[in-house]
């Protein structure tokens, strides 16, 4: 899943340290790290807590393209 924006940059925007942001979430300071820095991935709910936290849209976290996939291995 590819982000629209990156969560590190809306924390930054928000002027919040990553260390909050992960209390937020209920997670450890290296967990976030690495999520934030695309080792991990983050799940739906945690992008939705961090939409909140960041008073931004949920929306703005993910690509807006729809992308289609024939699952009968069929030429679309």
């Amino acid at each position: 899943m590819d982000m629209k924006i990156s969560v590190k940059a809306a924390r930054i925007n928000k002027k919040m340290k990553a260390s909050d942001a992960a209390k937020i979430l209920g997670i450890s300071d290296n967990t976030y790290s690495r999520k934030e820095n695309g080792r991990n991935r983050f799940y739906a709910d945690e992008l939705a807590r961090l939409s909140q936290a960041f008073e931004i849209p949920l929306e703005i976290f993910f690509e807006t393209e729809c992308q289609v996939f024939d699952t009968n291995n069929n030429s679309i």
